[in-house]
């Protein structure tokens, strides 16, 4: 789980969704260590609202500007003797410390979830399931709204006929490209699992990594009569084996990078970091870096859990792009990764040895277009409902 969008009118190329987060212990901005042993006040945010053991948190974005930035959060509830969740969209802007309620969505009778949360300038994206529960399938959808009216929602299904369904929602990364206010592009990345029609009433299931193009009239309601146009939905990568899985996504511009996890060869399967450049439609995707082992755990062998994803673009063409990664609270920290887009050397996935990342697992987000050291957001491992704040660390 994501670009952010700087101005919905001047931006040519947007900033998609993740970012990083420190161990702070109260909401007023404590202070932490970096490695280097210099001090830092870095930020917590608080969701006072928040049940531990009961509430999981979803998806997180940053928008409005590094002076006031906004952190939006998006957090699920089980409800007892209900089908589905109670899904809350929380926000809150610099300087403010806590997380207010500016949306919620009660799944009373319907068992998809929410799985993922992407916000552009003032719009609001969030991935649905549509595969929780097996013998309910459905296509995975997109429901899209405004910060500044949050009572009318847009929602799109992400299928093809006689293509394709894409129907479960793993990570989703969104941001405005070019145009007007009448006329703004975006793209909407997307990898799930996905339902493909082979023809002759047969079909087959693997994880893919879906493109939708929309066009904005960003001075119409987002329900009414062309507001969002889709442009177009295709498949911009398909795993090849029924049992990879692809767990991660995130761009700038026409940078992507993606996490799969390829278990073609059984017992061995690997961890792989992928870029693809999405502005070539022939192009595939290149293997970053890929290993048999955990760096969330030790270096383990075993499968790394990615939860979100969040990129860096280099500022020069001879710069190389920084990816962050975050599993889940049993396997807290970030994992860095870093690419050469020219030349296509890499740096190895390795977890983080900053101390303030220590405690970041499930989403993280930041400010894609400052470059490393610029401010990053997580979730607190220790499920005490806090957003905390890092400062992005630089692949080793």
């Amino acid at each position: 789980m994501n670009l952010k969008l700087i101005s919905i009118l001047m931006l040519s190329a947007g900033l998609v969704a993740c970012g990083g987060g420190s161990s702070s212990s109260d909401g007023t901005g404590s202070i932490d260590q970096n490695t280097d042993g210099n001090q830092s006040s870095l930020t917590t945010l608080i969701d006072t609202s928040w049940s531990a053991g009961s509430n999981r948190i979803i998806g997180i974005d940053y928008s409005g500007n590094t002076t006031n930035p906004v952190i939006t959060t998006l957090k699920g509830t089980p409800v007892d003797a209900q089908d589905g969740d109670l899904f809350s969209f929380r926000s809150v802007t610099y300087p403010a410390t806590e997380l207010a309620e500016i949306k919620s969505i009660d799944n009373l009778n319907d068992r998809t979830h929410f799985q993922d949360l992407e916000v552009m300038d003032e719009y609001v994206i969030a991935c649905q399931d549509g595969a929780n529960t097996t013998g309910y399938e459905k296509a995975a959808s997109l429901h899209i709204f405004k910060t500044t009216d949050t009572s009318k929602t847009k929602k799109i299904d992400i299928e093809v006929a006689s293509d394709f369904q894409t129907r479960a929602c793993a990570s989703i990364s969104a941001a405005f490209t070019q145009g007007t206010s009448t006329a703004m592009a975006a793209k909407v990345f997307m990898v799930g699992q996905t339902n493909i029609d082979l023809g002759g009433g047969s079909s087959e299931t693997k994880d893919t990594l879906t493109q939708i193009d929309l066009t904005f009239d960003t001075t119409k309601d987002v329900d009414a009569t062309d507001a969002i146009v889709v442009d177009s939905i295709e498949r911009k990568f398909t795993a090849d084996e029924l049992a990879d899985r692809l767990l991660g996504v995130t761009h700038w511009a026409h940078k992507l990078y993606f996490f799969q996890y390829d278990n073609s060869q059984g017992m061995n399967g690997t961890n792989n970091l992928k870029y693809l450049n999405t502005a070539s439609s022939s192009s595939s995707p290149v293997v970053v870096d890929v290993t048999a082992y955990d760096p969330f755990v030790s270096n383990a062998s075993q499968q790394m859990f990615v939860k979100d994803m969040f990129m860096i673009p280099g500022t020069l063409s001879t710069d190389s792009d920084t990816i962050y990664m975050v599993s889940d609270s049993g396997a807290p920290g970030v994992v860095t990764s870093a690419y050469r887009t020219d030349i296509g050397t890499s740096i190895k996935m390795a977890l983080s040895t900053n101390t303030n990342t220590q405690n970041c697992s499930d989403v993280i987000t930041g400010v894609s277009n400052n470059g490393v050291g610029a401010k990053m957001w997580c979730y607190d491992s220790t499920d005490a409902g806090k957003i905390i704040e890092i400062t992005s660390p630089i692949a080793q």
